[in-house]
């Protein structure tokens, strides 16, 4: 769309004879780069840590990461009515952005199954406020500022360096390909609106090439 309207401008320049030649507009080609996300080790490592030193919140936080490919806001919006342990199901339907609620990012909402770490997690926390995530002795909502902090705590006690909260749902998407989950099914569990962000993820299925060329072959 900005190329389109860049276009047009010089063509007007150009028949204006404010430029003595129409210049050419290409776009870029734009290169994507491997989202970083953690081992299966280093994520082990980071929540066994977690558990061990820090409190249950930071726990909770790392798991709807990890564990269901929560973005931020989505985590900060999210409320104690849309858990469903009887269906063992998290019900993704808000997100917080500068303590603004809306929908998901795309409009989309989506239903989550919980892992049983995350579901133990989430039944044993405190409920002092209708939001999972809360601080102070007043309950107020957690701020994007906090949760960031939270993560990168328990990632510079893990020794994982200062990585920040997506870098969690990135490890969620990079686990799922590893698996072998198929990029469909992937798309919809993170909520991804194109399938063309969830293909960044695939090459590290197993054996992926591996086995169309032995296809090719039969």
């Amino acid at each position: 769309m900005v190329l389109a309207k860049l276009r047009a401008m010089l063509r007007q320049a150009y028949e204006w004879e404010l430029i003595e030649k129409m210049p050419k507009v290409s776009a870029v080609k734009e290169v994507q780069s491997t989202p970083e996300y953690l081992s299966f080790d280093d994520y082990g490592r980071l929540l066994e840590v977690t558990r061990g030193v820090l409190d249950e919140m930071t726990l909770v936080i790392l798991l709807l990461g990890g564990d269901a490919g929560l973005r931020c806001g989505e985590m900060l919006a999210l409320r104690w009515c849309h858990i469903f342990p009887e269906r063992n199901r998290i019900h993704v339907c808000e997100n917080d952005v500068r303590g603004h609620v809306g929908p998901p990012k795309g409009g989309r909402d989506r239903w989550l199954p919980m892992t049983k770490q995350l579901r133990k997690a989430l039944m044993g926390m405190e409920r002092r406020s209708e939001r999972v995530l809360w601080r102070g002795e007043d309950a107020k909502p957690v701020t994007h500022q906090v949760l960031a902090w939270r993560v990168h705590k328990a990632m510079s006690r893990t020794g994982l360096g200062r990585k920040g909260p997506h870098t969690l749902r990135h490890t969620f998407c990079s686990h799922l390909a590893m698996r072998g989950v198929s990029a469909v099914k992937i798309q919809k569990l993170a909520g991804h609106a194109k399938l063309s962000t969830t293909q960044i993820y695939m090459h590290l299925a197993p054996s992926s090439l591996d086995d169309a060329i032995e296809a090719l072959g039969r």
